[in-house]
């Protein structure tokens, strides 16, 4: 039988200790030289980066003015653009139930309240010639829900934008 004494003990002890440091630091210097690789990736792509960014920043920026063909009428013309909204309905086949002009509380806008019924790719259609008028003429808020004989119903509010200052219209 093997018997151990104190100093046997103590030395084995000291042993495994030494082999448990040793790995510990290898894992320390494999983990730092792997993080030391990944950083001089990161610097790397960082430079790459910075050196596109300084000659983005050294073009000139050109500014190029677009022509959107939207105009602000010089007032308020209600009944003018009561009869373009009831055109373009008519063109796009939907049946408008209603059509009002409402109060506004902001001035430079005359809000106007539209109510109907079409196919859904006519109310489409309808919106979309709205948003393309000449005139500022734009769909505000709006909410379309289904309706047995036509497909879909809408209500819409719109508004026009003008010029401050005179307003002939009221």
């Amino acid at each position: 039988m093997i018997r151990f004494d104190k100093r046997s003990a103590v030395v084995a002890t000291v042993i495994a200790a030494l082999v448990v440091q040793a790995a510990f630091a290898g894992f320390s210097f494999m983990a730092r030289s792997r993080t030391e690789s990944q950083l001089e990736e990161v610097r790397g792509q960082l430079e790459m980066l910075q050196m596109r960014r300084d000659s983005i920043d050294a073009q000139p920026l050109r500014i190029v003015a677009i022509d959107s063909g939207w105009q602000l009428s010089p007032a308020a013309d209600v009944s003018r653009t009561l009869q373009v909204i009831q055109g373009l309905a008519t063109e796009e086949g939907v049946e408008l139930t209603g059509l009002k002009a409402t109060k506004s509380k902001t001035e430079g806008k005359q809000p106007f309240q539209i109510s109907g019924k079409g196919q859904p790719h006519q109310v489409c259609s309808l919106l979309a010639s709205i948003e393309k008028q000449a005139e500022v003429l734009v769909v505000e808020s709006g909410r379309v829900f289904p309706d047995a004989e036509s497909g879909v119903a809408f209500d819409l509010d719109l508004a026009t934008y003008h010029a401050v200052g005179e307003d002939r219209s009221r």
